[in-house]
């Protein structure tokens, strides 16, 4: 394996991160009922505020999760599959195996882990990652 391999490697690892971070993010957001949000805001919880006023238009959050999430997946996707048909060195094969592993990887990684996490505390992931994702949403927004 080659430095060129070994970037994208760490780069796939990377993004993969930060799909999770995104997918941990929506389903954190969602799940948080509005009366625990209130009351989290009456006890001065350090980012409840900043996810009420993120709430407030869940349209713009969701295009800011979902852009971030399709751009991360893309990269991974991308990256991967070069890395393992790199890897491999037989096309023949290395694409279906690359598909296969990536998809697998996607799905248990980037969707299930994070996504389970989030939906079982989704105040522990919501307020901390409040502040990217507003910060986000200023780049975002069109």
């Amino acid at each position: 394996m080659g430095t060129t391999e070994t970037v994208y490697l760490i780069l796939s690892i990377l993004f993969l991160f930060i799909c999770a971070f995104f997918s941990a993010a929506e389903i954190g957001f969602i799940k948080l009922q509005r009366t625990r949000l209130k009351h989290l805001q009456e006890e001065k919880a350090y980012g409840a505020d900043r996810v009420a006023r993120i709430m407030e238009n869940p349209s713009r959050f969701l295009s800011t999760v979902l852009t971030g999430i399709s751009f991360a997946e893309t990269v991974v996707v991308s990256l991967g599959t070069i890395f393992i048909v790199e890897l491999i060195n037989n096309d023949a094969i290395a694409t279906p195996i690359a598909i296969v592993v990536i998809a697998l990887v996607l799905l248990v990684f980037a969707k299930v882990i994070p996504k389970t996490i989030a939906a079982q505390h989704p105040e522990r992931i919501a307020l901390p990652v409040s502040g990217i994702i507003e910060f986000l949403q200023r780049i975002l927004n069109p």
